[in-house]
């Protein structure tokens, strides 16, 4: 799991970045890329119901580009960006917890 690619860094570490990037264009397709499809599929709902339910409209730019340009009020990026932000620590956490090893029980 520790191997080295072309890049220079360890596959472990190429992965959480591609899943971090696939978070961050839609909140539990990091999830599903890691392969946990039950956690990927709820925090894809849970942002969908959160977009839905507030007054954002433009469907057609992505979530986090329209908060960087500023087109959006507070209460429109409240709870979507919170939603989000609880996917990327959970996403997180799965990996940090894939990373340590277990100490056998004596």
């Amino acid at each position: 799991m520790q191997t080295e690619r072309e890049t220079g860094l360890p596959v472990a570490e190429i992965n959480i970045v591609v899943a971090v990037g696939l978070t961050l264009l839609w909140a539990g397709l990091g999830h599903l890329y890691r392969r946990r499809f039950r956690r990927g599929l709820v925090w894809a709902g849970l942002f969908a119901g959160t977009l839905l339910l507030s007054t954002y409209t433009n469907w057609a730019g992505l979530f986090v580009v329209s908060v960087l340009n500023g087109n959006l009020s507070a209460m429109n990026v409240a709870v979507p960006g919170s939603i989000m932000l609880l996917c990327l620590v959970d996403l997180y956490l799965l990996n940090r917890a894939a990373r340590t090893p277990v100490e056998p029980s004596r």
